[in-house]
């Protein structure tokens, strides 16, 4: 496979490019100072949400970066609640979060607010955020968005560290010579996802960017792979389970 670093990015369908490891700041305890440490690690995709109440904090975090003298573009990805669903609502919700970046001189994408003033969608999904791990892979719902060209987004890629300890992960942990965190990451990474790797420890942060240089070989990716328990593997709220 072709080496991946830190820079490593993927095409999405409007032909912006993705960075491959994202940080994710799903009840983060300080978004700022989280976010302002995986900047300064190097990582460059940023999500949060409005329903994570912590979208203009991380977005203060990415300005006083780049104020420093941060390098490079930051992808950050935001997304609307679940009562603001709807063209109407969903439009408004969208300008409010283009008002909250515009207040610290970042810009997200405008072309997505054009896109909800039309009239029905008509653009095409670029991005599909699941729970991915390996107790979870969802091959049915990966193997749909992989043939439509859909970018998959991995959340709980290390399982809110419910498994640390696993004897299997900890076995291919210690062969590799890797931590367990980077093992999942790793895997993620190698599966094709894009993951979003959440933590408010600097030195866990730091220690889950290293994941390049190196990788998962065929025995290990295999011993992963058995893992899966489907839908009884996940850790979080499945979309799966809603009839």
């Amino acid at each position: 496979m072709t080496a991946l670093s830190i820079a490593s990015t993927v095409t999405l369908g409007s032909g912006s490019q993705i960075p491959r490891l994202g940080f994710g700041v799903f009840m983060s305890t300080d978004a700022y100072a989280s976010t302002s440490v995986a900047l300064k690690a190097g990582y460059l995709h940023v999500d949060t949400a409005r329903w994570y109440k912590n979208e203009g904090t991380t977005l203060t975090a990415v300005r006083a970066w780049k104020d420093a003298g941060g390098k490079g573009d930051v992808f950050l990805t935001s997304k609307v609640m679940s009562m603001e669903h709807g063209t109407k609502e969903a439009t408004a919700a969208v300008a409010d979060s283009i008002k909250t970046a515009a207040g610290e001189g970042l810009k997200w994408s405008e072309r997505h607010l054009a896109e909800f003033k039309k009239s029905g969608l008509k653009e095409k999904i670029a991005v599909n955020q699941i729970e991915l791990h390996p107790w979870c892979q969802q091959k049915p719902i990966v193997d749909y968005c992989k043939a439509q060209g859909i970018v998959v987004e991995a959340y709980c890629p290390l399982l809110r560290g419910q498994k640390f300890g696993d004897p299997t992960l900890k076995a291919v942990a210690e062969r590799v010579g890797k931590t367990e965190a980077q093992v999942l990451i790793r895997w993620s990474l190698q599966s094709g996802f894009v993951p979003l790797v959440k933590s408010d420890t600097p030195s866990r942060i730091e220690s889950n960017a290293g994941v390049f240089g190196w990788e998962l070989d065929t025995e290990a990716m295999k011993t992963l792979n058995g893992l899966d328990q489907g839908d009884a593997g996940s850790m979080s709220w499945n979309p799966i389970k809603v009839e």
